[in-house]
This record gives C-alpha cells, sequence and structure tokens, in this order.
C-alpha cells in the first residue's frame, strides 16, 4: 500500500478520496448511481472512458453497493422471494454484458452509456 501511495500525489489522493465520499453520498441517497460518479472523475482525470475505467468503477461500486445496502431497512416478504430469480438471471445479463463489452468499440460503449443515462433521468424526472 505504502508504494502505490508514494507514487500518487497528495492532490491525487484528495480527489480520490472526494469522489468515493461522492459516489458513496449518491449511492447511498439513491440506491444506485456510484459508478456515473466514478467514470466522471475518470473523465475529469484525463483518462477518459476506457474499458478499465468501467471495469474499476464496477469493482469500486461492489463494495460500495453492499455498505449502502446496510443502511437500508431489509426487503419485505414479497421482494424476497423474487431475490434468486432476480440474483440469477442478473448474473446471466452480467456474463453477456461483459463477453459483449470485450467486443464493443469504446466509443459505443460511451453512447450507450450516455443514452442510458439520458434515458433513466428522463423517465425519474417524468
Amino acid at each position: 500500500m505504502e508504494l502505490i501511495l508514494e507514487k500518487q500525489s497528495f492532490r491525487q489522493i484528495l480527489l480520490y478520496l472526494v469522489t468515493g465520499l461522492a459516489a458513496g453520498f449518491v449511492n447511498g441517497l439513491a440506491g444506485t448511481g456510484a459508478g456515473a460518479v466514478f467514470l466522471l472523475m475518470f473523465v475529469l482525470l484525463g483518462g477518459g472512458m476506457t474499458k478499465t475505467a468501467f471495469g474499476v468503477s464496477m469493482s469500486c461500486v461492489i463494495p460500495l453497493s453492499l455498505v449502502s445496502l446496510s443502511t437500508y431497512p431489509p426487503p419485505e416478504e414479497g421482494i424476497l422471494s423474487m431475490l434468486p430469480f432476480l440474483f440469477l438471471s442478473a448474473a446471466a445479463g452480467g456474463i453477456c454484458g461483459a463477453w459483449l463489452q470485450k467486443k464493443i468499440p469504446v466509443q459505443m460503449l460511451k453512447y450507450a452509456f450516455a443514452l442510458l443515462l439520458i434515458w433513466a433521468g428522463t423517465r425519474m424526472l417524468f
């Protein structure tokens, strides 16, 4: 850990901490959206939205979502019965999406992600 921190400037580490705080806040408040915050950080840092950025974003969102989940009230009985089906289908969708992501150019992934955010934001407004 020290070796990694030695290569990072104080400003970079501070930016990472602020980004993590913002992503955690958004995820805790809305139950989702932290991935968009992490991807925005990659763009602002000049790294752009690469396939690596998507992967790092996902790896950050998993533990963050578990922490946020622990603060929410437990699901109701009817919802619990849906979870096995949702988990299995989500896992299958994740495998298919990850396979397809390897074959799609980054520019197309960026457009698809932007359209998804616009669609979801519009739906939430109306």
